[in-house]
């Protein structure tokens, strides 16, 4: 109720706290419990209400020791700051390599005794943080178990939808058992799947020899998940062999997934910020005697690349505006060279382009860039850029290099700079914020922007413009010519590098298919030359085919699919 000058407005009820699920929620658990983290920061995390507290010493009589210390210091604070803890939500788990079973108990006070966690009959003991299941020795069997149990029951479901002559569409089912078979399945299998070799813990000439991670039992649970939701898919026999169904479903079996969530961490550990917490796992130097644990494995799939910044985010003029302002290429042109042919030798244009080729199997990149004052060129200049990357990271390289030259011949009588670029995708990111890829080179475009008042417009490629051709030349000539510059613009990008993951993947697709065409399918089947992909098949959504009238199918209505 609000009341002003003795009038009263009608009651209505507040709300207090934010809704369950909220995605506030989690932010404001991490600001209210920051104090909380930061008292030691090497041995708590968290994830909004949930805080973990690590020890670790040379026996477990020490970590309980340390641990009281710890949990008795959370809980002063917490009195202290009106936050009360549950005690029966309390779990703690001792992992040790050592074979046997002691786990004594933390007693924290009288009325408060963290026991470590307990097996439920045939069980493995293990405690769940984050959804991730984590036993004493590390194994994570106890978690394979639980995904791959919970996966398995929806391909079941899934399975029991549909059988060889009846059933919804192919390509629905598929869906479904992506997002909800797979998904499942794959959870957190960052932490346990590093591929199935790992180097060696052996010291001298036998250090850098790989060795088995004796995975395989593991990791055949989850193909029999996969192979079981493929057969849910199609309406295949049983009899069908297990190689095709999952060809002709476009699923990766359970080893070619779990080869693909690793490519994409790795993926992930190479475009992190430089703050991240992993990141600083990553740099920090290896002792001689430490084997490679399994995040660093990971981080050496992938080729380097300059790590992102959390930058503020950039507004300037005309960002929420379409670049191409509803024209067509055409009418742009002819708009762009009508101001283009107008404007004063007091104006300086700065016409940049990105250009990518193959030349005898070499990929090559390179940018160029041509500066007009008025309508006279007074400079240009190309280079190439790192072949790990794309035209898009040579256009904004090319805008960069292209604002500093005009920059270095800008005279008191100037009265402005305009960039003329191409590319919608690159204006985009120079009027608002810099995209991960090449975010150096639009960073440092928005300082200079912002300080020389710089225009940015759109002129459209291949459409006749002077300034957009002689650019384009000087790009193909950069790339062909290689120089580089002693820069960042050498290093590899964002974008080549999830270039080079996707490549990883498809090679690990095709290993798979290769190995099991040799061993798992018959001779009639491999004459075809198949290939193998794992998307959606077109034939998914064929219309159906040759369908008897209704009143004659034996079970409702059929699923044979017109094959193209």
């Amino acid at each position: 109720m609000v009341r002003l000058e003795g009038t009263y407005t009608a009651e209505s009820k507040t709300q207090c706290g934010t809704p369950q699920g909220s995605p506030l929620s989690p932010i404001l658990y991490v600001l209210y419990l920051a104090e909380l983290l930061n008292q030691d920061r090497s041995l708590r995390f968290g994830y909004a209400d949930d805080i973990a507290i690590y020890r670790a010493s040379k026996s477990v009589e020490s970590n309980v020791t340390m641990l009281k210390r710890d949990v008795r210091q959370v809980m002063r604070w917490g009195a202290e700051n009106k936050v009360a803890f549950a005690p029966e939500k309390l779990e703690m788990i001792h992992l040790s390599r050592k074979r046997n079973t002691n786990a004594p108990s933390i007693r924290v006070s009288p009325e408060l005794t963290i026991t470590p966690v307990t097996a439920v009959g045939d069980e493995q003991p293990a405690l769940r943080w984050l959804g991730v299941w984590i036993d004493r020795k590390l194994s994570f069997k106890r978690h394979v178990a639980e995904r791959s149990t919970k996966a398995l029951k929806v391909a079941r479901h899934i399975k029991g939808l549909a059988g060889v002559r009846f059933g919804p569409p192919a390509a629905s089912l598929r869906k479904a058992v992506v997002t909800c078979v797979q998904s499942s399945l794959l959870y957190g299998s960052e932490v346990w799947y590093g591929g199935r070799r790992k180097p060696s813990a052996s010291h001298g000439y036998n250090r850098n020899r790989l060795v088995s991670t004796i995975l395989g039992p593991l990791i055949e649970k989850t193909n029999k998940v996969m192979v079981l939701a493929a057969r849910g898919v199609l309406p295949a026999w049983r009899t069908a062999p297990t190689a095709s169904v999952l060809r002709d479903a476009g699923l990766p079996s359970g080893s070619t997934a779990l080869e693909h969530a690793r490519i994409r961490f790795a993926l992930r550990l190479r475009t992190l910020d430089a703050a991240h917490p992993l990141v600083r796992r990553l740099e920090t130097p290896i002792l001689p005697w430490q084997r490679a644990t399994k995040l660093r494995c990971a981080d050496t799939l992938i080729p380097y690349a300059p790590r992102p910044v959390l930058a503020q985010p950039h507004f300037s003029p005309g960002c929420r505006t379409d670049p191409t302002e509803g024209s067509t290429k055409e009418a742009a042109a002819e708009q762009f060279n009508t101001w283009w042919s107008q404007l004063s030798d007091n104006t300086i244009t700065v016409f940049s382009d990105g250009s990518e080729q193959y030349k005898d199997g070499a990929k090559l990149v390179g940018y160029g860039y041509a500066i007009y004052r008025g309508q006279s060129l007074v400079r240009t200049g190309s280079g190439a850029i790192n072949s790990i990357s794309h035209v898009f990271d040579a256009e904004a390289i090319g805008a960069l290099k292209g604002l500093q030259c005009a920059l270095e011949i800008l005279r008191p009588l100037d009265e402005h700079i305009w960039m003329c670029i191409d590319s919608t995708s690159v204006i985009w990111c120079m009027r608002a914020n810099a995209s991960n890829t090449s975010q150096w080179a639009f960073l440092e475009c928005h300082a200079l922007i912002d300080q020389f008042k710089v225009g940015i417009r759109w002129s459209p490629g291949h459409m006749g413009i002077e300034g957009n051709e002689t650019a384009d030349e000087l790009a193909d000539a950069g790339a062909n010519e290689g120089r580089m510059d002693d820069d960042r613009s050498a290093e590899p990008t964002i974008s080549g590098i999830g270039t080079t993951a996707r490549a990883l993947a498809d090679a690990a697709t095709s290993d798979w298919w290769s190995s099991r065409c040799l061993t798992g399918l018959s001779a009639s089947y491999r004459k075809w030359g198949l290939g193998y992909s794992i998307a959606e098949p077109p034939e998914l959504r064929a219309p159906s085919y040759a369908a008897p009238p209704a009143s004659s199918r034996p079970n409702g209505s059929w699923r044979l699919r017109a094959i193209p």
